[in-house]
Parts: structure tokens; C-alpha cells; sequence
């Protein structure tokens, strides 16, 4: 089971974001957090998840290390979503049904803070896995 979490660990290899100095992995890693919660439309949530993409691939970091670090969190984004879509009452109206009502604000808003915590995981778990913690540390000091 804690061979599954993989929150916080380092990730051996030779690519260009290992290299990169940590105190410009954290600065841009902070940029990306606050850009994610600032996209609007679906444009600019599609660039900023395929920037991250791009960011993993770079990385040489395999796939599915960063889906064992979504693999904990996807309890909460579950969560998150069904409680958006049913408690969200912007837009037209898709479904009513006694108390439950799903419109199409609350699908648009479960469906962004899905993908916006998906990417600000994957954003985190590649700060981690491409920094070596005590040099993380030194950054952040």
C-alpha cells in the first residue's frame, strides 16, 4: 500500500527540467498554480493541461508515477465534481428530479475544478520528483 504513494519522492534522470535550477522549478511551479485558477474557458484550461503534458514528457518522469500520486486525491476530486454539479444552479437546466437538479453551470464548474486539480497535482508531483528534497529545501529557504 505506501508503495503507491508516491507524493514527494525523487525521480532519477537525465532531462532538461532536472537540470533546471530549483529555485526557477518552484517559481514557475507557484506561476503555474496561480495561472491554473485563472483560466475561464475551455482555450485556456486545454493549454495549460497540455502545457503540463509537455512539462511530464520533458521530464522523462514515467507516466505512471504521476498517476500514483493522482491515485490518493481522486476521492476528492470525485467528490468535488458530484458536489459541483448538483449544488451548482448557474445555466440551463439539464435534469430535475425531486431535489436534484444538474445544470449546465454545474457541469462546466465540476468539469474545471476536475481538470484544475488534476493539473495542479501533476504540477506539484513534477516539482517533487525532478528536485532532489534538499535542494527543494535550499529554494524555499
Amino acid at each position: 500500500m505506501l508503495n503507491d504513494i508516491t507524493i514527494g519522492q525523487y525521480y532519477k534522470a537525465d532531462s532538461p527540467v532536472h537540470r533546471m535550477d530549483a529555485r526557477m522549478k518552484l517559481i514557475l511551479t507557484v506561476l503555474f498554480i496561480v495561472i491554473i485558477f485563472l483560466c475561464k474557458n475551455f482555450f485556456s484550461l486545454a493549454v495549460m493541461f497540455v502545457l503540463t503534458a509537455v512539462s511530464i514528457l520533458l521530464s522523462k518522469v514515467p507516466f505512471r508515477m504521476f498517476f500514483k500520486s493522482l491515485k490518493p486525491i481522486v476521492p476528492i476530486i470525485l467528490i468535488t465534481a458530484v458536489l459541483n454539479i448538483f449544488y451548482i444552479k448557474k445555466g440551463t437546466t439539464l435534469l430535475s428530479f425531486w431535489v436534484i437538479t444538474v445544470t449546465t453551470g454545474g457541469l462546466y464548474t465540476a468539469f474545471f475544478m476536475a481538470v484544475r486539480i488534476i493539473c495542479l497535482i501533476m504540477a506539484s508531483s513534477l516539482l517533487t520528483y525532478t528536485t532532489v528534497p534538499t535542494l527543494l529545501t535550499g529554494a524555499i529557504e
